[in-house]
């Protein structure tokens, strides 16, 4: 087969390569055997699926495959210098991994115009929902729940073996696809471990408890305490720690948990510390978590205990709660319902699943660029980050897409109001409500 390159053009002789199409097309027409990779009309089919301060994301169509690919608009990167560091962690890391339980970049779009673009499009596999979705049903049984932690936690392995701390991990950014599969997304927030910026992490409701105490000791644990409430809202349907700022947090965490030990303490803020030290003292009791589900053993609560251990230094790793029965059973169901290892793994088709079958191959962020962007004008970030997208669009190695501005969804693509309930933090810790969270 020999593939060609044409246009479509009227009567009058103009182009019509890029009338009537969807919000992605090609830079030219491909016809293979004389079949052009025309869509038609797709403003039914074409549609904002989420938003937020970053931008929006919509469901559209691939022009190349005629296939459903997510299209992430970040918007306004240039605003702050926070946003346009997030839009190059995001880029960097995304391009860079490969793994069944974390939600695959397959392109990224040129920007059309090199020295004034304000925008980063990212072209990822499309989702039927996210986690948090899925509990609007209530809550999830036990048997589920273990499928679902294991998928979450297999991805975190990943993550903290490239030495990455996702930051922002909750059902939100959680996506499920079909048969159950469960991919970790958005990492915006996301830093390479050893970074002292810990200012912009994540959501209030799923904050490890040194951050909210404002140490300067953060680590990968801090994903771990956001799996341990995202495993505790799993088997509840609500969210463990509901409260709305960081001492309500700290104070409704305490009455579940214990009240933290000296040591931990002494990590904290002067002023927290103080603060908490004039609270009751409250003592842990592994039936403050017994009462999630009917269906949880006290083995199940221990376990969760140590995934939200006070001490950072304390909590569980990925590797060690992945050991546990509770996630080897999870192990199982994976590899027999959903995973992709096993048409040519000989362990899988006999019923075998090891350890090993968690293990993939990392990769390594080099980070130095953040120190440089510092030194940098909006001018020469802007041509840097131009760079990059053109590069990772390139590695692809497929016909290059441009955003279709003949479609009748470009004007609200442009124009459409980001959702305000995630407001850009630039310098200082702004919470998200509760009601934020699970919107």
């Amino acid at each position: 087969m020999v593939n060609t390159v044409s246009a479509l053009y009227d009567k009058y002789g103009r182009d019509l390569s890029y009338k009537n199409r969807g919000l992605l097309t090609s830079y030219y027409e491909v016809d293979f055997d004389n079949k052009h990779l025309f869509l038609g009309e797709t403003d039914s089919i074409e549609h904002c699926i989420d938003s937020g301060s970053f931008g929006s994301i919509w469901q559209v169509i691939d022009p190349r495959n005629k296939r459903y690919v997510a299209l992430k608009k970040v918007s306004n990167i240039f605003d702050s210098l926070q946003r346009v560091t997030m839009a190059f962690r995001e880029l960097t890391i995304l391009s860079n991994i490969h793994h069944d339980n974390v939600l695959n970049l397959r392109d990224v779009v040129i920007p059309s115009v090199k020295d004034h673009f304000c925008e980063m499009y990212l072209i990822t596999e499309m989702m039927l929902a996210s986690l948090c979705d899925h509990l609007d049903s209530g809550p999830v049984r036990m048997e589920k729940t273990k499928l679902f932690m294991y998928q979450i936690m297999h991805g975190v392995k990943y993550i903290h073996d490239s030495e990455i701390i996702h930051g922002d991990l909750k059902c939100e950014n959680i996506l499920m696809g079909h048969n159950n599969q469960l991919k970790i997304c958005d990492f915006g927030f996301a830093r390479k471990e050893g970074s002292e910026d810990f200012s912009t992490y994540g959501t209030i409701q799923f904050l490890a408890p040194e951050v909210l105490m404002g140490s300067r000791e953060c680590d990968k644990s801090l994903d771990i305490w956001s799996v341990g409430c995202i495993m505790a809202e799993l088997l509840s349907g609500d969210i463990l720690f509901d409260e709305d700022t960081e001492m309500d947090m700290l104070f409704q965490i305490c009455r579940v948990l214990g009240t933290p030990s000296t040591k931990v303490l002494a990590r904290a803020k002067p002023e927290i510390s103080e603060a908490l030290k004039k609270r009751p003292h409250y003592s842990f009791s592994t039936d403050s978590l017994m009462y999630l589900s009917d269906e949880m053993t006290e083995k199940d609560a221990q376990l969760l205990e140590n995934l939200l251990h006070l001490d950072c230094k304390l909590r569980y790793t990925a590797d060690v709660a992945l050991k546990s029965d509770f996630f080897v059973h999870g192990r199982e169901k994976f590899h027999q319902e959903i995973c992709t290892c096993c048409e040519h793994d000989e362990g899988c088709v006999v019923g075998v699943f090891p350890l090993e079958l968690d293990e993939h191959d990392t990769f390594e962020i080099d980070s130095s660029w953040e120190e440089d962007l510092l030194e940098q004008s909006e001018e020469e970030i802007r041509k840097i980050l131009f760079e990059k997208i053109s590069s990772i669009a390139h590695g692809y190695l497929k016909i290059p897409l441009k955003l279709n501005t003949e479609s009748e969804k470009w004007t609200e693509l442009v124009d459409y109001n980001t959702n305000k309930l995630y407001e850009s933090r630039t310098n200082s810790y702004e919470p998200v409500t509760k009601k934020q969270c699970r919107t």
